[in-house]
């Protein structure tokens, strides 16, 4: 059945009783994470069915099923596989939500601290997600923290704030086991030394870091995330390669790899010489964009109106070789931090006079960036 998600039809297979029904308030689906948006209304399951399924019926173990079988079936001939999952992202409980002590798992400067120099958008989310535990809000009173940025979870303590954190990090184990699940597949089909394998992550989490949760944020914690590549060919030993890389470069590396032509509209380039070892990164720039949002690219209700409201406002955000970061953005405070120094970003340097020259030159890295790619963004003066 093509209107609905393999992964539907197999929890209601296991015996899941879907907990979205078409014939309810307002006789619509919409998007949910276990179902598809179509014309033909379904049942199907909320992002927060899978709180209490088995390991084996969540979503990463379906997921790793089912790539290990098209491993299996398409070992004789060239493939392309795949595989995203929704784990860790909230809701945050799952079947190892007791693996990790929270009293111990350990937390960085930034935990639960407001960033009291950061741009607005920052300072309101952080005063939107904090209020609960520093003003004694009803979290049970907020439909936006109980039905979906925390769900089952409380924040209204610091060692609530803490179990959250560690229900995030076993979720984290769920894609473990995938990864590993599909690698043991590789291996198995014998295709080990030839198959290229990345693993990496669309965005990470704030996970009570400057005060906050969820993404949308230049913070590192949200737009920082793990990229591995193993090329057999050229993985060995296992290295670190030093310096700063963007996603937008992973299609043209990999087309690369396999000797494909790369196109000339990609905007990404081929880092395949810098996997080789003939050149590094030490010149490479990394730009990371939020592009707001209007009326025909919506964004849900974040739980207050003034973080919506700010988030309309589009950013553009450089990350130099040199580890600095500047974040800019034309309605707003804008962010210069010295990740050398001050790896959890507590101190933005953007008003400080003696960086003037330093942000001009970040800019100008920016406003190239964005003639070469047709970006039309407004920037701030500076």
């Amino acid at each position: 059945n093509n209107e609905t998600s393999t992964y539907t039809e197999y929890l209601i297979s296991k015996g899941h009783r879907p907990d979205i029904n078409p014939e309810g308030e307002g006789g619509q689906i919409g998007f949910s994470l276990l179902g598809v948006e179509s014309g033909q209304r379904v049942p199907t399951f909320s992002s927060n069915a899978h709180f209490d399924m088995p390991e084996e019926d969540q979503m990463a173990s379906y997921l790793a099923q089912e790539a290990c079988e098209f491993i299996d079936e398409h070992k004789d001939r060239p493939f392309v596989l795949y595989v995203s999952t929704f784990e860790p992202h909230s809701p945050y409980h799952g079947p190892f939500m007791d693996q990790y002590d929270p009293g111990t798992l350990p937390v960085g400067p930034a935990f639960l601290k407001k960033p009291e120099s950061a741009s607005l958008v920052n300072k309101v989310r952080a005063d939107y997600f904090m209020k609960f535990m520093l003003e004694g809000v009803d979290q049970t009173e907020d439909p936006y923290i109980m039905n979906y940025a925390a769900h089952r979870e409380d924040i209204t303590t610091e060692m609530g704030w803490r179990t959250l954190r560690a229900h995030y990090m076993a979720n984290i184990g769920l894609v473990d086991k995938m990864v590993g699940k599909i690698n043991q597949a590789i291996k198995d089909a014998g295709i080990e030394d030839n198959t290229i394998v990345v693993f990496t992550s669309e965005h990470g989490d704030m996970m009570g870091d400057h005060g906050m949760l969820e993404k949308r944020s230049m913070f590192e914690e949200s737009s920082r995330v793990p990229l591995l590549i193993k090329v057999p060919w050229l993985s060995n030993p296992n290295r670190v390669i030093d310096g700063s890389v963007s996603h937008i470069d992973l299609v043209p590396t990999l087309l690369d790899l396999i000797g494909e032509n790369v196109p000339q509209h990609l905007q990404g380039k081929s880092l395949l010489s810098v996997l080789e070892g003939s050149e590094d990164l030490s010149e490479n720039d990394v730009f990371i964009s939020w592009n707001g949002y209007d009326n025909s690219v919506p964004d849900r209700f974040l739980g207050d109106h003034k973080i919506n409201r700010m988030l309309r406002l589009p950013w553009r955000t450089v990350v130099t070789p040199d580890r600095w970061k500047l974040a800019l953005c034309a309605g707003d405070q804008c962010e210069l931090y010295d990740l050398n120094n001050d790896p959890y970003e507590m101190i933005n340097l953007f008003n400080d006079p003696d960086q003037k020259d330093r942000i001009r030159d970040m800019a100008a890295r920016i406003r190239v960036w964005q003639i070469q790619t047709g970006d039309e963004v407004p920037l701030p003066t500076t």
